[in-house]
């Protein structure tokens, strides 16, 4: 019985660890590509994580920026900011780390002082 139980776990273990490839990645991609509008924030996003998997950080950066700057959607955008700050300190960006940190700070403040 210990037998069958332990080719059951080794089998959840293997399915676990596959790993996806490049091409189904790109397969997935296009695919989602072929159907989804390109200028929504959802495709936005896919776009920058296509873009990260393939180190075109710039690519990345660019969407990403688009994705804050776009004033058709409701979000607060700081969890897209932090992903924004990520990418710069990634690639040694440190003068603009500080620069978007601190339009951060300003952006989203808490609160506000009465006069």
């Amino acid at each position: 019985m210990k037998k069958n139980d332990e080719k059951d776990s080794s089998s959840k273990n293997d399915d676990e660890t596959k790993s996806v490839t490049e091409e189904e990645i790109e397969k997935v991609y296009r695919n989602y590509m072929l159907f989804a509008d390109s200028s929504t924030e959802n495709a936005k996003v896919i776009q920058a994580k296509y873009a990260i998997a393939h180190e075109r950080f710039g690519t990345a950066l660019l969407k990403l920026k688009e994705i804050i700057t776009d004033k058709t959607t409701n979000s607060d955008f700081l969890s897209t900011e932090k992903v924004v700050i990520e990418l710069l300190e990634k690639l040694g960006w440190n003068h603009l780390v500080e620069e978007v940190q601190k339009a951060i700070l300003i952006k989203h403040q808490k609160f506000y002082r009465l006069f």
